[in-house]
């Protein structure tokens, strides 16, 4: 899955800063070479500000992942996902989002308790990413409900890959504590359209067909 900085989060904009700082001291340390005392406390202070890069761009990961699974988080995913879209604007590449939902989590919660419930969140998310591929975007919505935007997908491909998905869900086991936990997932998918203002737009389309997925008995995906 898709990783790295947000860019034009406030963090991002904030490192920014810090990097053109750092490249503005660079050249002013090539510049003083020659005085030994100057080009010593700039490189002092270049080193303060590697530092505070560092930790900036550490904040910006956490800022959007989640802390759980470790994939994104919706901050992330959303962000990510607008910037996938914006890269491809006028290129006729295709986009397809899923909506993603746990059937009966609310069960596994009230049987085996939240921190079971938490190792069935992760292995979820460990099974779903088997199926995607490298250049898709996977994130965590928030309790037991996830999104994927598949780059370059649509129709029967898109199609093969939801199919996949469900079907490795429902045959994988969750082994904790002495119990084998089986789940099953309903999924609503989409394509993103030229009119869709964002990726608001064609998440509630997806999430729209999951409800409908879940209405015609779990365990199956709904295409809008």
């Amino acid at each position: 899955m898709l990783s790295g900085a947000v860019k034009d989060s406030e963090i991002g904009d904030t490192m920014s800063a810090y990097e053109e700082l750092r490249r503005s001291m660079t050249r002013m340390v090539l510049l003083e070479k020659d005085k030994t005392q100057n080009s010593f406390m700039m490189r002092q202070q270049m080193q303060v500000l590697d530092d505070q890069i560092k930790k900036g761009n550490e904040l910006q990961q956490i800022s959007i992942t989640d802390t759980l699974t470790g994939v994104l988080n919706r901050r992330g995913f959303l962000a990510y996902s607008e910037k996938a879209l914006l890269n491809v604007q006028g290129m006729d590449i295709p986009m397809s989002i899923l909506m993603l939902d746990i059937d009966f989590f609310k069960k596994v919660n009230d049987s085996y308790g939240h921190s079971i419930g938490d190792t069935v969140l992760k292995h979820f998310t460990d099974t779903c990413q088997q199926e995607l591929r490298s250049q898709d975007i996977f994130g965590r919505l928030g309790g037991e409900e996830f999104a994927a935007l598949l780059v370059g997908s649509k129709g029967d491909t898109t199609k093969a890959i939801v199919e996949r998905i469900c079907h490795r869900v429902s045959n994988s086991i969750c082994r904790v504590d002495g119990s084998d936990i089986r789940i099953t997932t309903s999924i609503g998918v989409t394509c993103f359209q030229v009119d869709d203002a964002d990726i608001e737009a064609a998440l509630k389309r997806a999430d729209d067909a999951l409800y409908k997925a879940k209405a015609n008995g779990r365990n199956c995906a709904v295409m809008a």
